[in-house]
């Protein structure tokens, strides 16, 4: 349950923060997912119940969230030409984040506790916000007039287009296939080997295999987009 709260409060708050990305720009929803996940888990290591533990991870997932703000910056940073290997090396970086933070997370979860790797995670993140505050700049293009404004039934149209749908359902099937089994991989370590030591360290160490083979064939698989197109 506490794997799934997150990207239940996601699916729910994404549209919102999209439409406010539209309007502010990406890099400040960059920005407040990274601030907002910093003090999402630095009150999960004051948690004292399950049901606190539970709520904040609901949190966690609302105020979350970077890679539809990250593509988009992306796809208007880099030229027409360079999209794929772009979009692709933004998603490397991402596989490879997910699978140096389980890997981390378990060995620092075993080494020095639950309630230090949550502190040790919101540092991270609060020097990530503060490298986005610095170090990125969105070129975001003046507006020399005023734009016409679409109705949301013309929104609604585009967004069910069938096209569109089939993409949904994809990708929705991709990511179900991808975590169905995340919460039962600790339980099988801990089955198989009869003991609780070091399960943390072994269930990250899984996920990270996994998780740079997906950085590796992110990076391919952008390359090879811009060359044979990208469906």
């Amino acid at each position: 349950m506490t794997s799934g709260l997150p990207a239940l409060a996601m699916m729910i708050a994404s549209p919102l923060w999209g439409a406010l990305g539209d309007r502010l720009g990406r890099k400040p929803m960059l920005v407040r997912s990274a601030a907002g996940g910093a003090v999402t888990l630095i009150l999960m290591s004051m948690c004292t119940s399950i049901e606190q533990f539970t709520f904040l991870r609901f949190m966690q997932g609302a105020l979350m969230g970077t890679l539809a703000a990250s593509n988009a910056l992306v796809a208007t940073s880099a030229p027409p030409s360079a999209h794929g290997r772009a979009l692709g090396a933004l998603r490397t970086s991402n596989w490879v984040g997910l699978g140096a933070g389980p890997f981390i997370g378990g060995f620092l979860a075993d080494a020095l506790g639950h309630n230090a790797t949550f502190l040790i995670g919101a540092m991270m993140l609060g020097l990530a916000a503060i490298s986005l505050i610095v170090l990125v700049r969105e070129e975001r293009a003046p507006v020399t007039a005023k734009k016409q404004r679409i109705p949301f039934r013309e929104k609604v149209r585009t967004l069910l287009h069938p096209a569109l749908l089939r993409l949904y359902c994809i990708d929705l099937l991709s990511e179900m296939a991808r975590f169905i089994v995340l919460p039962v991989i600790p339980l099988l370590f801990m089955h198989l080997s009869g003991d609780a030591m070091g399960v943390a360290t072994l269930a990250g160490t899984v996920l990270g295999v996994r998780a740079f083979a997906g950085a590796v064939g992110a990076y391919a698989g952008g390359r090879l987009g811009d060359r044979l197109g990208h469906r």
